[in-house]
């Protein structure tokens, strides 16, 4: 056998900087309508696309997806960021970058107490921080 002709895949080549974001949570939602999009972005977020689609496929087949989810990110991934909707504009943030309205700190009949919202809407808002 001739060994010089084998060959070999080169060990630098991995996917596995492919990895999840928003646009990629909306396309699992899409694929496992069982999953939240939210629920999918903080199980996931940053972890390799590969392996989500497994873990995605895995919950989904669960009596309860959403809770199964949850529960192999809390034992698998303990430090990850965890995401919440903007109660103006509806977008996806990290939940500490989203201001809670409270009594002390707006005056505005459009939003009420305990709603959440992104750094523009809470400048449009008129909330004082």
């Amino acid at each position: 056998m001739d060994t010089e002709r084998i060959t070999r895949r080169e060990p630098g080549r991995t996917t596995r900087h492919h990895v999840v974001d928003e646009r990629y949570a909306e396309i699992l939602f899409s694929d496992f309508p069982k999953l939240s999009r939210i629920g999918i972005l903080d199980a996931l977020a940053d972890f390799p696309q590969r392996g989500a689609i497994e873990i995605a496929a895995w919950a989904s087949k669960t009596r309860e997806p959403r809770k199964a989810l949850r529960a192999w990110a809390a034992k698998n991934r303990p430090r990850r960021t965890r995401h919440g909707t903007c109660s103006g504009c509806s977008g996806v943030f990290r939940r500490r970058d989203l201001i809670e309205l409270g009594e002390d700190n707006h005056d505005n009949l459009t939003h009420f107490h305990g709603d959440r919202l992104c750094g523009e809407c809470a400048d449009n808002a008129g909330v004082v921080l």
